[in-house]
């Protein structure tokens, strides 16, 4: 309570001032602004007694915040000023709040913020922190007030305001947990808004409010906050990380309801673990500890045996390693089931730094679940055989385990020798894993290398004999699971390493591999997966005599190669990868046709189909995919020479001919060569007469290109032109010489009409 002196000390201040607080209406800015000194000279620059100063703050308190609205900012800079001078000097600065809340709502928490200077919403915020400081609990009525300010604040252009704001965050949440756990949620929205900000700052200022804001709410929104704070552990700057690092492990020590969300919250302290930074290692070792031992002590009962008989480390746990204390082991272990599916998912993202942390996560788990993995070692193979393929090294370096696995199947044949035929299968099998896996050439030689001693063990003169020997029980391995395979699955790889090495033997178990191969390439199934598998069947199609077709059996498969394998592949689907998959499959029909393993009735018996999609595939985007379908239809031509129907014949030509106009001077070569073949095509049941108009068409677009700027092109379509000239000579030498009068390609049509003439001299010759 304020003394009668100190009442009449601020009454006599108040008398002195009138004459400056009149001014405070001047329409002067600078009388105003004078005004305003002369208040704060009179006021808190005084040495006044705190009562004294309480009752000028009550006395000063309304005209101040009238100052904020004031339109000169210096004018309002000077009111901040004075107002922050009585907060902090006065014995009870929260006797203005009920006055002082609402001035700073209105200027901070509208929908619009009327303070336009950034300096001065700065300073305003820097005068709530203060309140916060100095009123504490007291603020519980202006909650709503400081709530909407927040609201905006935080979002605030001006960095410098978000970081205050962050500040002023924490401190509400701390000063009135009990009131603030109703609100807290208003506030994530904003924040969540901010994490990711340009300046590291922010991003620092930003996490710790929200560790403040989940700590002290009702702890439903802990979900919404993790996937930010999971990104925030790949950020740049080293003291976001370490801010992330201090909140997650603050959460599992304290937060209320920390039990619920163990599963989720352990990744993000364990991935600290990894951090490049020893510091922020460090940090994170010594909250995870805390954490466990903490754990461990709220469930002691639970944990009395363990506890009592401290079983020791694994004989085989990793070197120069501390072992994780038991609290901690027990609570990756209790939670390791619901971790698993996450780290698979991760572990094939395209990012590859989440695919690099989720590697570093997966190798700490397993040193703290120890013998608990056997539990989760099916999902746990799959995720470490999606590690071990990753192209990248980063990701496959937390996960060497090839090395040690070639070295004991070499301790296995040394010491069993020839009686290691028990386990021949499963040697194999081992050895074709690591092959599937490899990164490097160096291990592949090792694994082929222990594959020829497992045949030398058992007297086998080689690779052949020894799939062979197994590749029933091979096939039947991979069958089992290839309905889930993906791109990522290792299988697909073991099943190109088992068909490449077996080399001749492939070709006597076609009843077993080509129903695997079936289901491999439906449509349906992961394009990329189907893309390595068609990339297996076209090695194998070209060496087909050594492989597929050691047996001479492969034609009679035609029909399940082509219908089931090939052309429901060939049927345009949108997309990148469903173009590079067409592109695959053209690739392998034509090692199909150019090798000419089937007989032409076999490939008559579809070539309505098989012509159909061809002629599709010549308006595909990629040139490589136009190319191989010129290719295959000049296979076609070739392989059913003079057996296609007048009706197929005439389809295709078009087609063909729009090629010759291709923006790839390959693609047009090749339509080219296929055109010459298909005038080698037409037999006897091909009539010239009634079929006149095609050819007469066909004859005035290629003798069009005599004139094209690219001799190679104009050599070619020559070429054509004299085969062409066996079919219908007359009608041809009618056109070239037509073009001939036009003074067009002089010397091609003067060519072309000299080998027409010869030919009909030939042909003279042979009817006498």
């Amino acid at each position: 309570m304020a003394t009668a002196g100190d009442e009449r000390a601020a009454a006599d201040v108040l008398k002195s001032l009138a004459r400056h607080l009149n001014c405070l209406n001047d329409d002067n800015k600078s009388a105003r602004r004078r005004a305003l000194e002369a208040v704060k000279r009179e006021t808190v620059e005084q040495r006044l007694s705190s009562g004294a100063l309480q009752e000028l703050f009550a006395g000063l308190l309304k005209a101040l915040l009238k100052c904020l609205s004031d339109p000169a900012e210096t004018c309002r800079d000077a009111a901040i000023q004075i107002l922050a001078g009585f907060i902090r000097a006065a014995p009870r600065p929260e006797d203005a709040l009920p006055y002082l809340m609402p001035a700073l709502a209105q200027r901070l928490g509208g929908k619009e913020i009327l303070e336009p200077a950034e300096e001065l919403r700065l300073a305003l915020m820097e005068t709530l922190s203060l309140v916060l400081e100095v009123c504490g609990r007291q603020l519980a009525p202006y909650l709503d007030d400081m709530i909407k300010i927040l609201q905006r604040t935080i979002t605030d252009p001006f960095p410098e305001v978000k970081k205050e704001s962050c500040k002023c965050a924490i401190s509400v949440a701390q000063s009135i947990p009990d009131h603030f756990h109703l609100q807290a949620e208003s506030l994530l929205k904003p924040l969540l808004q901010t994490i990711s900000h340009q300046h590291f700052q922010v991003r620092v200022s930003v996490t710790q409010a929200v560790g403040a804001v989940i700590q002290h709410s009702t702890g439903k929104n802990v979900d919404d906050v993790l996937s930010h704070l999971a990104q925030r552990l790949f950020d740049d700057s080293p003291r976001v990380r370490k801010a992330v690092t201090i909140v997650v492990g603050d959460w599992l020590l304290r937060l209320p309801d920390r039990y619920s969300y163990f599963h989720k919250l352990i990744p993000l302290l364990l991935s600290s673990l990894s951090d490049e930074i020893p510091e922020i290692r460090s940090l994170a070792e010594d909250l995870w500890k805390q954490v466990g031992s903490q754990w461990e002590k709220e469930n002691e009962d639970d944990l009395k045996d363990k506890m009592d008989f401290l079983l020791p480390a694994p004989v085989l746990y990793t070197s120069g390693v501390e072992r994780p204390g038991l609290g901690c082991r027990e609570l990756v272990v209790r939670n390791l089931s619901k971790l698993l599916p996450a780290v698979g998912r991760d572990i094939g993202d395209w990012l590859v730094q989440t695919r690099v942390k989720t590697a570093q996560l997966l190798r700490v788990l397993l040193l703290h679940a120890e013998d608990h993995c056997t539990q989760h070692l099916q999902s746990l193979l799959t995720v470490l055989y999606r590690a071990c393929a990753d192209p990248e090294t980063d990701v496959r370096a937390q996960a060497q385990y090839l090395d040690q696995l070639l070295v004991c199947v070499d301790a296995v044949l040394c010491v069993c020798q020839v009686d290691c035929a028990v386990i021949s299968l499963q040697l194999l099998k081992v050895l074709v894993s690591v092959q599937s896996l490899a990164s490097q050439q160096e291990q592949c030689s090792k694994a082929e290398e222990s594959v020829r001693c497992l045949c030398e063990a058992q007297g086998l003169s080689g690779a052949c004999e020894l799939y062979r020997q197994h590749m029933t029980d091979l096939l039947q391995w991979l069958s089992d699971s290839h309905h889930t395979w993906t791109s990522y699955s290792i299988q697909k790889t073991q099943l190109e390493i088992i068909a490449m090495q077996s080399g001749p033997v492939v070709g006597e178990f076609l009843p077993a591999l080509l129903p695997l191969l079936k289901s491999c390439l439906e449509p349906s199934r992961d394009p990329e997966m189907r893309l390595h598998i068609f990339t297996m069947l076209s090695k194998l199609l070209l060496d087909s005599s050594n492989t597929l077709d050691s047996q001479g059996r492969f034609a009679e498969y035609m029909e399940l190669v082509l219908q089931d394998l090939l052309l429901p592949n060939l049927v345009w689907r949108s997309g990148r990868s469903a173009a590079a998959v067409r592109t695959a499959a053209l690739s392998c029909l034509l090692a199909v046709l150019h090798g000419e393993a089937f007989p032409a009735e076999r490939v008559l018996s579809v070539e309505e189909t098989l012509s159909t999609q061809l002629i599709s595939a010549l308006e595909e985007d990629s040139k490589l995919a136009r190319l191989l379908a010129c290719r295959s239809l000049h296979s076609l031509l070739k392989l059913t020479t003079q057996r296609l129907n007048t009706d197929s014949l005439n389809k295709i030509y078009p087609e063909l001919l729009k090629r010759v106009d291709d923006s790839s001077e390959d693609v047009r070569v090749e339509a080219l060569k296929s055109l010459s073949t298909w005038f080698s095509s037409l037999g006897k049941n091909y009539d010239t007469q009634s079929c006149r108009p095609h050819l007469e068409f066909l004859f005035q677009q290629l003798l069009l290109y005599m004139d094209d700027p690219d001799t190679k092109i104009q050599d070619s379509v020559l070429e054509v032109l004299k085969v062409a000239s066996e079919v219908d000579g007359g009608l041809l030498q009618q056109q070239t010489e037509a073009v001939r009068e036009k003074q067009r390609s002089p010397e091609y049509c003067d060519k072309l009409l000299q080998h027409i003439h010869s030919q009909s001299e030939i042909h003279k010759q042979t009817w006498l």
